[in-house]
């Protein structure tokens, strides 16, 4: 099995001899000692599986058909380097707690700023708004591709994260000290902390409170890259995620800029004037409009939506067009007039009012 990837190395405490373990994330493998000095950040590895743990044969272009020579070569370089050590063996001890995937409040950290949903949610305003203009034909197409456009935005920037896209975090257990002269010293990194011979690299922010912690057993928790996402009980990005969200203001900005394109669109484009009048009517409120002649309803400015309110004098057209209608005629304005007078009225229907 040939691979590329990071490889980690951790010191426990233990009787054995070698008391280095690596890790290719969370998998043990065995690595011959005097290959420690060509690990990279990245490496080429080349693995053989056994009944115990996977053996590394070859390691960035080193084979094990050198073993003699450089095995030779480490006795002396362990034995040389022994005598003269000036670190103390109990500094470099880290206990591996346990190894966990990132939760979503971590995640959110590192996840993209979702400018890509942002302009697929705009592409599904629009859609939707050439809807109303589109011919009848074109018109479910569209709505289908607006529909799939929003769902697929909505779901890249509120959708969960696979457990695949979670990143490992191993907790560990050990005493953090200013020296940056041992581990793997990253030039670029203003960090000098390390745990062991890991180098940390911790958030800008924490610069001023990580000190408290120096010279202490503490648990820390860290990714692969060595960026410490929890150290001690009080610094945890998880924590900060949760009790301070993160606010995306570029994606929001996009969404908001989309959304007035569209209501521009539907404010100034002439076959929606008419449903802009009821919306506007309905954000305004309906109002009640009285009136007991025609001139004042035509200076009320009547709208859509309005109650109207009128009084006043009509008459009532009550000619069937039947022969007789006349006499009928006559019988009902005999009624009306005792009516007002008292009498009781006749029943009609009045086909036409006029007012």
């Amino acid at each position: 099995m040939i691979l590329t990837h990071s490889i980690t190395r951790y010191g426990i405490t233990t009787d054995d001899p070698n008391k280095w373990r690596y890790y290719l994330d969370s998998v043990e493998v065995h690595l011959p000692p005097f290959w420690e000095q060509y690990i990279n950040d990245e490496n080429n590895v080349e693995l053989i599986l056994t009944d115990t743990l996977p053996l590394v044969i070859s390691l960035n272009g080193h084979t094990l058909q050198e073993y003699m020579q450089e095995s030779r070569g480490y006795a002396l370089q362990n034995t040389a380097s022994t005598q003269a050590s000036i670190r103390g063996e109990e500094s470099e001890q880290i206990e591996l707690l346990n190894i966990r995937q990132e939760t979503h409040e971590e995640y959110a950290l590192s996840r993209p700023a979702g400018l890509r949903e942002a302009l697929l949610i705009v592409a599904s305003f629009l859609l939707f708004f050439f809807c109303l203009i589109t011919p009848d034909v074109f018109v479910p197409w569209m709505i289908g591709g607006a529909i799939l456009l929003l769902a697929a935005g909505l779901w890249g920037l509120f959708a969960p994260p696979s457990k695949s896209a979670l990143r490992e975090i191993h907790c560990l257990r050990g005493t953090p000290r200013r020296w940056g002269l041992f581990g793997e010293n990253n030039q670029e990194q203003i960090n000098n902390i390390s745990l062991g011979i890991i180098d940390l690299i911790y958030p800008a922010h924490w610069q001023p409170y990580i000190t408290q912690d120096l010279g202490q057993q503490t648990d820390i928790d860290i990714y692969l890259d060595r960026h410490v996402a929890r150290q001690g009980r009080f610094l945890s990005l998880h924590d900060e995620v949760k009790n301070f969200p993160l606010q995306h203001w570029l994606r929001s900005t996009v969404i908001a800029i989309g959304s007035l394109l569209v209501l521009f669109m539907l404010l100034f484009w002439i076959p929606l004037d008419m449903p802009i009048k009821f919306t506007l009517s309905w954000m305004k409120g309906a109002q009640t409009i009285e009136a007991t002649t025609v001139k004042q309803l035509e200076k009320a400015g009547v709208r859509v939506g309005d109650t109207l309110h009128l009084s006043g004098k009509g008459m009532c057209n009550i000619h069937s067009g039947r022969p007789g209608a006349g006499s009928l005629t006559h019988r009902l304005c005999r009624s009306i007039a005792r009516k007002s007078s008292g009498m009781t009225r006749l029943r009609y229907r009045c086909r036409n009012q006029i007012w």
